[in-house]
């Protein structure tokens, strides 16, 4: 995803790359997480199987 915000309620079998803009993420990502420019919001109740780079 680039140059947007992006929201994550559900599941997300594998990587997720954020090059800009919001990352949000509220469910289970069973991946790293690679964070770009912009900011990461992480749920507290969110599952992150990975690594956030």
């Amino acid at each position: 995803m680039e140059n947007g915000s992006v929201e994550i309620y559900g599941e997300v079998e594998g990587e997720v790359h954020n090059h800009g803009g919001a990352l949000k993420i509220y469910g289970r990502v069973n991946g790293s997480v690679y964070k770009g420019a912009g900011m990461i919001v992480i749920h507290p109740t969110a599952l992150i199987g990975g690594k956030i780079y």
